[in-house]
């Protein structure tokens, strides 16, 4: 699925879900999903999950709360590291492969907070991909 925001809205989310229903056969697919946006909207990940979603990609960029913040994610480094284990492993029982983009070199984040996001993925058995920053 090519779209930088499938669920930027819960309306769209609704709509896709009567669609997939309406079908005579499941889908699955894999979409750019923005977590922050699961965790605000109540019922989004349940529905995702029913619509046939089996693999997330989320743009977290950074877990570090100075360098999201910096790069526009605030919610990542406020929330992610909580959200998104619950997210796969709790309300999505491992049922839906997640992966996380973080990126290398972000003012504020230091090798020792590279090292701590990476024990994070390992820890919590998430997916991560790590994409360098050119300075």
């Amino acid at each position: 699925m090519l779209d930088d925001t499938f669920n930027d809205s819960e309306y769209k989310i609704d709509g896709f879900l009567e669609l997939t229903k309406s079908l005579p056969f499941k889908i699955e697919y894999a979409a750019y999903i923005r977590a922050d946006l699961v965790h605000r909207f109540d019922g989004m990940a349940e529905k995702l999950a029913e619509t046939g979603l089996r693999g997330a990609f989320f743009g977290l960029e950074s877990l570090h709360p100075t360098a999201s913040q910096i790069v526009g994610k605030g919610w990542s480094g406020k929330s992610a590291r909580e959200f998104v284990p619950h997210l796969v492993h709790n309300i999505w029982q491992n049922k839906i492969s997640a992966h996380c983009g973080l990126i290398v070199g972000l003012p504020g984040e230091g090798e020792n907070d590279l090292q701590t996001s990476l024990k994070w993925a390992n820890d919590n058995m998430i997916n991560v991909i790590f994409f360098g920053l050119q300075v």
